[in-house]
């Protein structure tokens, strides 16, 4: 008898741009997509108006309901229309909250997530932004089965990524994206026929990412090594953005690159309460005799 993903019943849990590939195939694929859980909408900008998740604004178009609790731990009402809902199987890309064990025991099948790292290197919430910090040749993408730890659910397969040197987040983001949903999708039948076995993360192997700030965008142009600031400005741009304080001024790095010879070369920056500039148009202006 041949596999027929409409047979299977799954919720997704997502919230960025990111989760949209998988969300897509996995609709593409004909599985049964019962409901999205995705973050509440965000006041955003001076006018604090309320904006979607783009998980939401997908599901929307796609008339897939839609779940948004505020928290889902210790969270009864949430526990029980999930299951009410009666799920085979959970899907996680990028949600952004912590999934407590009482809800990963609902579906038959769990919950199985896509990271943007080769487990169990960068556990964590910024695992894109940490491999191009640490100077990795390479990363790529981990689909594991959950558990109620950080990243640390067995692995049911890997794909991995060359980084090189001028590797930047937004192209590594994108090609992650969709790596995650392809992995996902090849993977899915075997898993839900008992024909992959997931296999334990080696614990001694782990390292750990941290949560992004805005301080973490902050550069010293005076003492921090040039390889260094230019390793920031490809993780950290656009978000949340290299900075630094110089001629007492606030300055958001728009354009930088390194020469031959490892050098910082600064081509646009924006002042604090200006416009942009070339970083010679800031210094005409700035910089004291």
């Amino acid at each position: 008898m041949s596999f027929d993903p409409q047979n299977y019943k799954i919720i997704f849990f997502g919230t960025p741009d990111f989760s949209i590939p998988t969300l897509a195939l996995l609709l593409k694929n004909k599985y049964q997509i019962l409901a999205i859980v995705t973050q509440p909408d965000k006041l955003v900008g001076r006018e604090q108006k309320l904006l979607p998740s783009p998980v939401k604004k997908f599901a929307q178009k796609n008339n897939i309901p839609i779940l948004q609790p505020i928290k889902i731990r210790d969270n009864l009402a949430f526990y029980q229309e999930l299951k009410k809902l009666k799920p085979d199987l959970c899907v996680v890309v990028a949600f952004g909250q912590i999934i407590p064990q009482n809800i990963l025991n609902i579906p038959k099948f769990g919950f199985l997530n896509i990271h943007g790292s080769l487990l169990p290197k960068l556990r964590g919430a910024s695992p894109m932004q940490a491999a191009i910090l640490e100077d990795l040749n390479e990363t790529g993408i981990t689909l594991m089965k959950m558990d109620a730890g950080m990243d640390t659910g067995a692995i049911l397969n890997q794909t991995k990524i060359n980084l090189l040197p001028t590797t930047n987040i937004s192209w590594l983001h994108d090609q992650l994206k969709e790596l995650g949903a392809d992995s996902l999708i090849k993977a899915l039948p075997l898993y839900l026929e008992k024909k992959i076995i997931p296999q334990p993360q080696i614990e001694s192997t782990a390292t750990y990412c941290s949560l992004i700030t805005k301080e973490m965008g902050q550069v010293d142009l005076d003492n921090d090594s040039a390889v260094k600031i230019y390793r920031k400005f490809r993780a950290y741009n656009p978000w949340p953005g290299v900075w630094a304080n110089h001629n007492n001024t606030r300055l958001k790095l728009i354009e930088i690159e390194l020469d031959k010879d490892k050098q910082l070369i600064i081509k646009k920056v924006l002042p604090a309460g200006k416009t942009k500039m070339t970083w010679e148009e800031y210094l005409r202006g700035n910089l004291k005799s």
